[in-house]
């Protein structure tokens, strides 16, 4: 049983190496959560480390977090910043759900979400005149591009060169609700260049599954029951809500019940904005999981249904082809897509 949660950002324990001979397995600590991967082959295990070699090069060039980071180097600058077709690529894929969920996903939330430090060993609310001054340099629907893309080169024989350019210096872009799934889909690809056709990903929330099982049958994708452990207890001593039979796919969930903290009221801050308003989004969702054959678009798709809410999420998910959706309510009810392959257990 493979279980997809939320990214963890406490400690997750390190899972038991198989002792089974017919494959390889590796663990590492990256994208701020425990990943895993098991190829369904034996003696692939430098395979592997080279995979997650990959999957680290990935997450220096996209986070805002990593000093020199194309993408903390492009936050830094006035006008434009030196890029990547891979970081041009995702910016691209990020601004088509930007306009396909009417402006709630929005990776310009940068100026926004560095102000809520849900790491911090005692996180605050940030003030709230903060938070207004960083709402004022996110993009708005109609009124402005802020990404463009183009190659520009200083000289007209000379190599053109990924360009990633904003109109408001105050622009800061962050990539944490698209960037895992991104990685998670290069990453497959690296293994199938490699040969392997039997495999799964885990990282954190985002699960690939290649191929089917080696006995034929689909793979079982746990979902896990929000908030059934604090971020230090194992993942594997975490209850689920059901099982969703998949082969070949990506299953990613994300929710509201893993990195949080509780203010002084007792009022839950989770790490989902709402660009709105600056502050974690007012959602009838605690968690909301989607199933298709790209972990980035899973990852947009899902972030976006939190943000939407459950009834708009639904109607909002009918229209994705390809994709289908288990969403979790607060009252604790699961709404499922026909497609979804969702069992529920008791």
């Amino acid at each position: 049983m493979i279980i997809s949660q939320t990214a963890c950002s406490g400690k997750t324990g390190q899972a038991q190496p198989s002792a089974a001979s017919d494959l390889s397995r590796g663990e590492a600590w990256l994208l701020n959560t425990y990943c895993s991967i098991t190829v369904y082959e034996p003696g692939r295990e430098q395979l592997i480390e080279d995979a997650f070699t990959y999957a680290s090069s990935l997450e220096k060039m996209l986070s805002r977090t990593v000093s020199g980071s194309y993408v903390s180097r492009f936050n830094a600058a006035e006008k434009e910043g030196e890029s990547t077709p891979e970081l041009n690529g995702l910016v691209q894929l990020a601004q088509e759900y930007y306009e396909l969920s009417g402006g709630l996903f929005d990776i310009s939330i940068g100026p926004v979400s560095k102000l809520w430090d849900f790491q911090s060993e005692d996180p605050q609310v940030p003030d709230a005149a903060a938070i207004e001054e960083g709402l004022k340099h996110t993009q708005k629907t109609g009124e402005i591009t802020v990404f463009d893309y183009r190659l520009q080169s200083s000289q007209s024989d000379a190599p053109s060169r990924p360009v990633l350019l904003k109109k408001d210096p105050g622009i800061e872009i962050d990539l944490g609700g698209i960037a895992k799934g991104y990685i998670a889909d290069k990453t497959r690809a690296f293994l199938e260049e490699q040969g392997v056709s039997i495999a799964i990903i885990n990282f954190g929330g985002n699960v690939i599954t290649l191929g089917s099982k080696p006995d034929g049958s689909p793979w079982r994708v746990a979902i896990e029951r929000p908030f059934s452990g604090e971020e230090d207890v194992l993942i594997d001593e975490r209850s689920y809500v059901g099982v969703v039979e998949t082969a070949g796919a990506s299953v990613v969930t994300s929710g509201t019940y893993e990195r949080k903290f509780y203010g002084e009221d007792g009022t839950l801050y989770h790490h989902v904005l709402d660009p709105r308003t600056g502050y974690p989004v007012d959602t009838d969702l605690m968690s909301a999981t989607v199933i298709g054959p790209e972990s980035a678009r899973c990852d947009a798709l899902s972030t976006s249904c939190l943000l939407m809410g459950s009834e708009t999420a639904r109607t909002f998910m009918e229209g994705t082809d390809g994709y289908e959706y288990v969403l979790i309510l607060n009252t604790g009810e699961i709404i499922a897509s026909g497609g979804a392959g969702f069992t529920a257990v008791k």
